[in-house]
């Protein structure tokens, strides 16, 4: 799970800036938190963040995609129910980068320190340490790696969900749940399906066709999506390319079912079904997953946003080990029967144009209170600082009109 996420002198934030997900002593939905150990941390499953546009809101979650690639300096500390303990720190010394290994990580034997250094002197300038330990086969390192590269999903506008392909033409209970899902929206679609066919039947668009054969193996298949909303799954089935895809069936008015293709159906409820595999991998039991998504009302009414949140906190059990974090625009979530005021965070640029962070639970707030009307008057903050726009109606020059 994400405990706490510090970032400073990245896009929008000047100064440092902390995220955390660790809970206060709040009472209200007291249950509904994540215990780290018999007298360890508590964490929450849920976090939503709020800011007018340009706050910075999609740059904490562009910072957290940077993670992932370019880091100057590195460290990495195992939490436990005493405290942090530091594994190894690397950081630049007249811009050469030096590493400190602790005993935690190394058990003090000498052996094992020295080909962790080895290992660091062979680790480029824009490559995490991380990363190259685990090529080197560095097993003690291998689940904070696997946390960055299988568990943390983000989730942006504008991504796609090729691999909802692939799930629904392997799993059974995936395809249920995907169906089940978009008939409780009202959507007018009946069940989701896969459509499987031989690449010399398809109607792949070609620089799609290209780019998949390309990068086709024996053994790997290729997942693939379109601007337009078209999903693909290219695979080899004893010898045969194959593509599956994406359709949906909506009732027609003589009782048959009618075929849509995926790039048919709204931009909203593409976006929704887009949403359908991190949301079924959130309420799966014993399963390790923090799914992270900028603009989770993008396209979405405010009832159907709301529906996804209460969803999945309603589906979860404390000791489950998954979190739902967002960004919204959407005031109408800001409701205390919804989210614990801890579980609320609040983004706003200063004056300077820095983006500044803090949590709803640093408010005195009674657990009754309506937070939307409070927050839309600017109590909170982290609203737009907007004028009147004028909107002048345009002069015409007329001329009198003569019988």
């Amino acid at each position: 799970m994400l405990i706490r996420f510090s970032v400073e002198n990245y896009l929008s934030f000047g100064a440092r800036a902390e995220f955390s997900t660790v809970a206060t002593r709040e009472m209200h939905h007291r249950d509904r938190t994540y215990s780290a150990g018999p007298d360890g941390l508590r964490l929450l499953p849920v976090s939503v963040l709020f800011g007018p546009n340009a706050s910075g809101k999609s740059n904490l979650f562009r910072a957290l995609q940077f993670l992932r690639g370019l880091v100057v300096e590195e460290s990495l500390s195992r939490v436990r129910p005493s405290g942090k303990v530091l594994l190894f720190r690397r950081t630049l010394e007249s811009d050469r980068p030096s590493f400190h290994f602790e005993d935690e990580l190394t058990g003090g034997d000498l052996e094992q320190t020295q080909f962790l250094n080895f290992v660091g002197k062979g680790t480029r300038s824009n490559e995490l340490f991380l990363h190259q330990a685990l090529d080197r086969a560095v097993e003690s390192l291998k689940p904070a790696f696997e946390w960055f590269s299988k568990i943390l999903l983000l989730l942006d506008p504008r991504s796609v969900s090729p691999a909802m392909v692939f799930q629904l033409a392997a799993r059974d209970d995936f395809r249920s749940f995907c169906s089940d899902s978009v008939r409780r929206i009202g959507a007018g679609i009946e069940s989701i399906e896969p459509e499987v066919l031989p690449i010399k039947d398809s109607t792949v668009p070609k620089h799609v066709r290209e780019e998949a054969m390309r990068r086709l193996t024996d053994v790997d298949g290729v997942l693939m999506g379109t601007r337009d909303g078209q999903r693909f799954s290219f695979s080899k089935v004893n010898g045969e390319v194959q593509v599956a895809r994406v359709v949906s069936y909506h009732p027609g008015t003589d009782g048959e079912r009618v075929r849509f293709e995926f790039s048919e159906e709204s931009e909203g409820t593409q976006r929704f079904m887009d949403l359908l595999p991190a949301l079924y991998h959130l309420g799966r039991p014993n399963h390790q997953q923090v799914v992270f998504v900028d603009e989770l009302d993008r396209s979405l009414h405010s009832g159907l946003t709301r529906s996804v949140v209460e969803s999945y906190l309603q589906n979860w059990l404390p000791g489950q080990t998954t979190q739902f974090l967002f960004t919204s625009h959407d005031a109408t979530l800001l409701d205390q029967d919804l989210f614990r005021r801890d579980e609320v965070w609040l983004l706003e640029k200063t004056d300077r144009g820095d983006t500044e962070i803090r949590s709803l639970g640093d408010y005195r707030v009674r657990t009754d209170k309506r937070l939307m009307k409070d927050y839309l008057q600017g109590r909170f903050g982290a609203v737009p600082r907007t004028r009147r726009l004028a909107m002048r109606r345009p002069a015409f020059a007329t001329t009198p009109h003569r019988s």
